[in-house]
């Protein structure tokens, strides 16, 4: 008898709907076994493809992907998405996080990219940005203080006034 894994349908679910963000016309993620190997393989309307041929930063992404498919309701942390993205993948990771955060994910992220936090911050365009924080710390003689920015303050802050909210 073969037992089903409820779950591990739902973590596939939601993997598969999240890389449809990164890649609309994806139809399925199979893992292929060669011999002692395995492959993931990524089927399009047009194609297959092994995902070993893929660039680092798409490896990345579907890493994330991951990340957030195994922990929805639940809350991911990333240490600087943005490291080894095009400006192109920063765009996608957007979209990606956006996703999850729809299905109930709390994302946490370290980031120096102003870039990306303004990628963030227009794409919600005030939308939900109200749930959002912004964390800042900084060293100072010796004493690490903390500041919290809103969402929507931090969002005018950055595209309206210009600040860097690395400061």
């Amino acid at each position: 008898m073969v037992e089903s894994n409820p779950k591990g349908s739902l973590v596939r679910e939601n993997l598969i709907n999240l890389c449809r963000v990164l890649r609309p016309d994806l139809k399925d993620l199979q893992i292929l076994k060669q011999g002692l190997y395995s492959t993931l393989t990524v089927l399009d309307a047009q194609s297959s493809s092994p995902f070993a041929f893929v660039g680092d930063g798409m490896k990345r992404l579907l890493r994330i992907a991951c990340s957030f498919a195994s922990s929805s309701g639940g809350v991911v942390l990333i240490e600087e998405p943005e490291a080894f993205l095009h400006p192109k993948g920063m765009n996608e990771f957007t979209r990606l996080m956006v996703a999850a955060v729809s299905q109930g994910t709390q994302v946490i992220f370290t980031t120096h990219s102003l870039e990306l936090l303004g990628k963030i911050f227009e794409r919600q365009n005030g939308h939900d940005l109200g749930q959002a924080c912004l964390v800042r710390t900084k060293l100072s003689n010796g004493e690490l203080t903390t500041g919290v920015i809103s969402g929507l303050d931090a969002a005018e802050r950055l595209s309206e006034v210009g600040e860097d909210l690395r400061r």
